[in-house]
């Protein structure tokens, strides 16, 4: 009889999660045998076996040791090899043989020994003279810096990225998960994350925050089993359309965490450009002094990160002047340019019309 995840023969294959209780099951004792394929063995990690079956040789020395690997790891462990007599089987278990057998003499010649060591120390001798001319050391402050959650202080995306010499400094943000530039913040879900997100609706909140917090919102979806949970496959298309659509935000498929982080830092090498600007970020603590409250105010303008809204109130000498200034007068301070100046006036300026938004939505229900 065969169990697996997959459907066949019109019985429903075993979940991940029904898999899992037959390995401990077998742990506790209650199961004196556990058959499984190499398949099984590899996903569900099991650490050794005590019988191996192949149905098959293979020629290469190699590909048979390691085949053999999967047993006598804790304790001595058999290995069966099938095959059919009079075929090409044959050729094949004699020749894994012969070479494996030759590749035990070889390494356990002296003079061959004495080449490979001569030969090893050589190499690591010339490493050691090699500059390396097309990746310079980096210095702390050429880095691109990527602003982490703390709730990811635990995730393997950190630990890659930092393998990967990215300057990653852990906060506590109020919105996403990662954040590369005043303008650009990553949400980061798995494809087991995305899908509970859709069921408890915390997702579309999530969306909204984004969206409204930042000018280029971001969600990476790791991994490729979104389709594979209890909602039906429409449900999340339509979830990851409204996601695009409605809330404007670039979804960006990645395999595995180290994908992830690779992309992470692709995007801020990408975002940054070589150019070490502060980057402005959302976070749950309010300020408690009054210059503290001032900054703040001031760094909620768009464009306008700690060091402009440092300058901004150093020129002006007041919340209230910086809000007061006309366009030309705010392209008089360093790092303001025209663009920004005039962002700046159309916020002020401009009406509040989200309520009448509001009062049509009323309406409608």
């Amino acid at each position: 009889k065969f169990f697996g995840q997959a459907s066949k023969d019109g019985e429903k294959g075993l979940t991940q999660k029904e898999q899992k209780a037959i390995i401990k099951a077998f742990r506790m004792g209650e199961y004196d045998v556990l058959l499984s394929t190499s398949v099984a063995e590899e996903g569900i990690d099991i650490p050794a076996v005590d019988l191996v079956v192949l149905y098959e040789p293979v020629p290469s020395e190699v590909r048979m040791i390691q085949r053999r690997g999967r047993t006598g790891r804790k304790r001595t462990g058999r290995v069966k090899v099938l095959i059919t007599l009079g075929t090409r089987d044959e050729g094949y278990y004699w020749s894994s043989v012969n070479k494996e057998r030759n590749m035990r003499n070889q390494l356990i010649n002296p003079k061959v020994l004495k080449e490979l060591n001569d030969s090893a120390i050589e190499r690591m001798e010339n490493e050691k003279r090699v500059k390396v001319l097309d990746r310079p050391k980096k210095e702390d402050n050429d880095k691109p810096v990527v602003y982490a959650d703390s709730r990811e202080g635990n995730s393997k995306v950190i630990r890659h990225l930092t393998e990967m010499e990215i300057d990653v400094k852990v906060n506590s943000m109020a919105v996403g998960d990662y954040q590369v530039s005043d303008e650009v913040v990553i949400e980061r879900k798995t494809a087991k994350d995305f899908v509970d997100s859709i069921i408890d609706k915390r997702l579309f909140k999530q969306a909204r925050e984004l969206s409204e917090e930042f000018k280029r919102p971001l969600l990476i979806l790791e991994g490729d089993d979104i389709y594979n949970g209890m909602l039906h496959p429409n449900a999340v298309r339509g979830t990851l359309a409204a996601i695009a659509i409605d809330f404007g935000i670039s979804i960006i498929p990645t395999r595995n965490s180290q994908d992830t982080a690779a992309m992470i830092k692709r995007i801020a090498v990408r975002e940054q450009n070589g150019e070490k600007t502060p980057i402005q970020i959302r976070t749950d603590k309010k300020p408690t002094s009054l210059w503290e409250q001032q900054l703040f105010i001031v760094e909620s303008l768009p464009n306008i990160g700690p060091v402009n809204a440092k300058n901004l109130l150093q020129h002006f000498g007041s919340v209230e002047k910086v809000l007061n200034a006309s366009e030309n007068e705010l392209m008089e301070v360093e790092g303001i340019g025209k663009k920004t100046a005039n962002n700046i006036r159309k916020v002020v300026e401009s009406e509040y019309l989200y309520f009448q938004k509001e009062i049509k939505e009323k309406k409608l229900l």
